[in-house]
């Protein structure tokens, strides 16, 4: 039995890998991952490997997750050895989708967008079923790194209270400018805000959803272009938060759906008024999929 677990992670999406590999590290402490931005490298990289746990997205350029997956059970069908369990990772939650997921074998799924606990509870059920003694040194490692922590912080307190100890020396002033800037190197240049986006420029109403992990708005598309989208919701109880990742479902007319993986990037209330109803929202897209953004640059053609 080993101390480590491999787990793979496939989307074309980086924010999306980042997102979950920082969820997994954070309370799977060694935790070994590797990631494929794409279907075919997922597909090499699982004839050389063996996995504990795949997580693996369904909509992706050239060879998609269901592919991938289809391709897995049937070399594992050929080689007599037991399935990997594989978490489908999808803003497509439609029954017919499901269904096909369960037929090609998929263990288990998560829509997007999807929070770090609903993600850790899929996985830990998943890893538990084979590698439970090893999952339970991992936490274990991670219990013991914050109860020490929290001994140490409680120490120091103590300690400064008391008088019986010095508080931990403060890192030495440094110009701001200079923050993080190895002496002889030039500042890196900051990237580029986005271009401001406008109210009221599209030719036409263009209709979408803003689905959050808790909750959907309807959406009127103010403005977009390839890398960020305006959208117009009515204000609720629950309003969007900075960084938060969503999905935008946008109507390209007839059964035609953009699905995007969004994070909303800025709010903006419509009035001064503390009783306005409705907000702007202005969100960033983070796929990296060309067949997607060549269908959608096509409609913002037709209605900018």
């Amino acid at each position: 039995m080993t101390d480590s677990l491999q787990v793979l992670v496939v989307d074309d999406a980086s924010f999306i890998r980042d997102l979950i590999k920082r969820s997994l590290r954070s309370q799977l402490p060694g935790i070994q991952i590797d990631e494929a931005n794409d279907g075919r490298r997922a597909r090499s990289m699982l004839n050389k490997n063996s996995y504990d746990l795949v997580l693996c997205d369904w909509e992706m350029p050239d060879v998609s997750g269901i592919e991938v997956l289809t391709d897995l059970r049937a070399q594992e069908l050929e080689d007599g050895v037991e399935k990997t369990p594989f978490i489908m990772v999808t803003s497509r939650g439609d029954k017919s989708h499901v269904t096909q997921a369960v037929e090609a074998g998929v263990s288990d799924y998560i829509g997007k967008p999807f929070t770090s606990e609903q993600l850790l509870r899929k996985v830990i059920r998943q890893l538990a079923r084979k590698h439970k003694a090893t999952l339970q040194k991992i936490m274990g490692r991670q219990e013991k790194t914050v109860s020490d922590q929290a001994r140490s912080a409680a120490h120091n307190s103590a300690a400064t209270l008391l008088g019986g100890g010095a508080a931990p020396p403060s890192a030495p002033a440094q110009d701001p400018g200079a923050a993080g800037n190895p002496a002889g190197q030039a500042p890196a240049a900051a990237e580029p805000a986005p271009p401001k986006l406008k109210t009221g420029r599209l030719k036409r109403e263009v209709k979408a959803d803003l689905r959050l992990t808790d909750n959907t708005f309807a959406a009127t598309v103010e403005d977009m272009n390839l890398r960020q989208a305006l959208l117009r919701i009515q204000r609720d109880k629950r309003l969007p938060q900075l960084f938060e990742q969503a999905a935008l479902d946008i109507q390209l007319g007839g059964d035609r759906m953009a699905r995007l993986n969004v994070f909303v990037y800025a709010l903006q209330a419509t009035s001064q008024d503390f009783d306005c109803d409705s907000l702007l929202v202005n969100v960033l897209m983070t796929d990296e999929d060309p067949e997607k953004y060549a269908d959608l640059s096509r409609f913002i053609a037709r209605v900018r």
